[in-house]
């Protein structure tokens, strides 16, 4: 809730300019009709890639700002930290997954025209491991 209270803060404005330009990109342009390894199909892969990085780094920057600001200055504290931050982005994944999952099953049916969201148990797999992975350099990188 702070967060957009806090819209004044570059990090905060900035967090949110970068999630409605992903959401341009990779929401409203996004066409899910391709075949494995095909250039739709990595450009999907490129997109759950930048989304595991970027909510990575927004996580651990917001559980730093408005969490428990000194619990995470100590090693242990900053060990704590990589481990929810992973935790989230795989939960999210996890979640994203669910969603096209249903999506497929329950929405698409009925929107023919719009696009499938998953190509099989490997692309699932495949955008989890992806965007834990990235989460995982994120990590390391801050």
């Amino acid at each position: 809730m702070f967060f957009f209270c806090e819209l004044k803060n570059p990090p905060n404005a900035l967090i949110a300019a970068l999630a409605a330009v992903f959401l341009i990109i990779w929401g409203l342009n996004w066409q899910g009709e391709s075949q494995l390894f095909d250039s739709k199909w990595w450009f999907d892969a490129l997109g759950h890639s930048i989304a595991g990085f970027g909510v990575a780094l927004a996580l651990r920057y917001l559980i730093r700002k408005y969490g428990a600001k000194g619990f995470f200055i100590f090693e242990e504290g900053r060990r704590f930290l990589n481990i929810i931050v992973e935790a989230w982005v795989m939960r999210l994944a996890v979640f994203w997954e669910a969603s096209e999952f249903i999506w497929d099953n329950w929405g698409q049916p009925y929107f023919t025209w719009l696009a499938q969201a998953q190509k099989g148990l490997f692309d699932t797999m495949a955008d989890i491991l992806v965007a834990v992975a990235m989460a995982k350099i994120a990590i390391v990188c801050a």
